[in-house]
């Protein structure tokens, strides 16, 4: 029967096909030896099909040569195509007959059809899929039932009821049961192909590699190593290969060294560790990142490590060490000596600002004594001359004090106690504003944390920053203070907010220092030493100090306080 037949030709055309995926193993198809070998066994392939036919009647003979023909060219090239299809047509001529012209038309076509398709999937235009395996079964054979008309028209018609049906159903299956097979074969040449040039790369990468990478048992013994590694320490890999690692390590870093690399035990299975290690050229520093390879059951069975010469790093780092040293020591020097010139200016202001005072006192009391006794003895210009002085000397008299404010508030040692913010900043409010301050004020105090502190500094902070909330609100329509605070992590911040004169923050770092003053004193009278005491304060109970503000829009003082201690 003729499907029988058919299939049994095809089937030789199978196992020949099968053979194929063996000689490109071999020989490669990018290769023109492995095209000219492929040509060769495709077209051995067909004069064997040819061999084996389904006899339609003398010299007219149908076999899987158009199959395996447009296959080969398909998947290996113009050059296995034509060499192939050159061994078919020398054998189909030897053969002749009557169909000798149809079947080398068959050849012919079959070839050139299939180098089309190979043309299409080289460009990317086509995949080789099972449907486009289909279109080209399909494309070779429905050009072969054409190619009937070139038999003598005595067998056209016999030939296309008895064979065309088979032709166009069982011989497109066939191409693409092969062409599956011969796919196959492909991809998997083309992942070996790709895990050998992965393998070669990586190998390279190894060999050229300047770390040092090895490979370890869970006992610490050598299981692989680097050329790097060898070259550093000078031995074969097959000295080392077998032979624990810890020998090499310098002693006073081994036991540091296993207990790091306990850590490849539990997850994440990796650990970081610096060791010194004897090499060629003595004992230097590496720093190791080690990672355990478990298997799938997440047992490890081996530990693979890269490492780095950090020698230079460490010199920089004992470097630096010893400059940190160096560095401590001057400090400590020069802190030394600050605290000593601090102790001496501090007694020196203390001491002068106490010495001035007896002068001080005696030009303001005889002065009013003048303006008490002697006052109409004087002309207008006398008695100007005489309000002058005194007014002087009293600014004088608050100078010096604030200076000794400033004076034994570095001095003083605190003394911890806990402190109500609300309570002692109503308390400093009742004492400094008169009757008329606290008719014209609207005096907020709103929730504020309580906090250890020295009660009696804490309390010369909220009156000298009440006071300046009080007279800097002078000249201001809206006479407002507001005083709150609030809790966050460990620190407490507090604030005092009025709506005053404000000031100008391009000189907000001026506000906090000695004698400094951003406002003109026939404005606002002051000794410019306020603000500077309440930095003192603060700084010396750990906190900070800083202000908010802008040009007759306002202040608002922050300072901050440890939340205990």
């Amino acid at each position: 029967m003729i499907i029988i037949d058919l299939i049994y030709n095809l089937a030789i055309l199978i196992a020949i096909s099968i053979l194929a995926g063996f000689v490109d193993k071999r020989w490669s198809r990018f290769t023109k030896t492995g095209q000219i070998i492929q040509g060769v066994l495709f077209g051995t392939t067909a004069i064997i099909g040819m061999m084996q036919p389904f006899v339609m009647s003398e010299g007219i003979i149908f076999d899987g040569r158009s199959v395996i023909l447009s296959l080969c060219s398909f998947f290996f090239g113009p050059i296995s195509g034509i060499i192939a299809a050159l061994f078919a047509i020398s054998y189909r001529i030897y053969l002749g007959g009557s169909g000798a012209i149809m079947g080398v038309s068959v050849i012919t076509a079959s070839t050139l059809i299939g180098l089309a398709f190979h043309i299409l999937k080289k460009s990317n235009s086509l995949k080789t899929t099972t449907l486009n395996l289909l279109y080209l079964g399909l494309a070779v054979h429905i050009v072969m039932i054409l190619l009937m008309l070139t038999l003598p028209s005595s067998m056209q018609l016999v030939t296309l009821k008895k064979i065309s049906l088979t032709v166009i159903i069982a011989y497109p299956l066939a191409t693409i049961l092969i062409g599956k097979i011969l796919k196959d074969q492909e991809e998997n040449q083309s992942m070996i192909d790709e895990i050998k040039r992965r393998e070669e790369n990586y190998r390279l990468l190894i060999e050229n590699q300047s770390d040092l990478i090895v490979k370890v048992d869970i006992d610490g013994k050598f299981t692989y190593v680097s050329s790097s590694y060898c070259n550093t320490f000078g031995k074969t890999e097959k000295e080392l290969i077998g032979n624990k690692f810890l020998p090499l390590v310098h002693q006073d870093d081994q036991q540091k060294t296993i207990e790091e690399m306990k850590k490849l035990f539990i997850p994440p299975y990796q650990c970081y560790l610096e060791q010194r290690a004897l090499t060629v050229d003595g004992w230097k520093w590496y720093g190791w990142a080690d990672k355990a390879i478990l298997d799938s059951k997440g047992e490890i069975i081996e530990i693979i490590g890269v490492g780095r010469n950090i020698n230079e790093k460490k010199e920089y780092e004992n470097k630096i060490k010893n400059l940190n040293v160096e560095l401590e020591e001057k400090v400590h020097k020069r802190t030394i000596q600050l605290e000593d010139a601090n102790k001496e200016l501090e007694a020196f202001t203390y001491s002068v600002s106490h010495d001035l005072r007896a002068p001080l006192r005696a030009i303001d009391g005889f002065t009013k004594i003048l303006q008490e006794d002697y006052f109409n003895n004087f002309d207008e210009e006398g008695k100007r001359f005489l309000n002058v002085i005194r007014k002087n000397t009293n600014k004088m008299d608050i100078l010096i004090n604030d200076l000794l404010l400033l004076s034994k508030t570095n001095r003083a040692n605190l003394r911890f106690t806990v402190v109500d913010l609300e309570k002692l900043s109503q308390i400093v409010y009742d004492e400094i504003a008169d009757s008329k301050t606290k008719e014209e004020f609207i005096f907020i105090i709103k929730q504020m944390p309580i906090v250890e502190a020295d009660i009696n500094l804490i309390k010369q902070v909220l009156l000298n920053l009440i006071s300046n909330a009080i007279k800097y609100s002078g000249l201001s329509d809206t006479k407002y203070i507001e005083i709150g605070g609030y809790s966050k992590g460990k620190e407490n911040f507090y604030y005092v907010k009025d709506k005053g004169a404000g000031f100008n923050s391009k000189y907000i770092e001026k506000l906090f220092g000695v004698f400094q003053r951003l406002h003109h004193s026939r404005d606002y009278e002051g000794t410019g030493v306020g603000l500077a005491i309440v930095k003192r304060i603060i700084n010396k109970h750990e906190g900070k100090v800083w202000a908010e503000g802008a040009e007759n829009e306002g202040a608002t003082f922050w300072f901050s306080l440890p939340s205990s201690k």
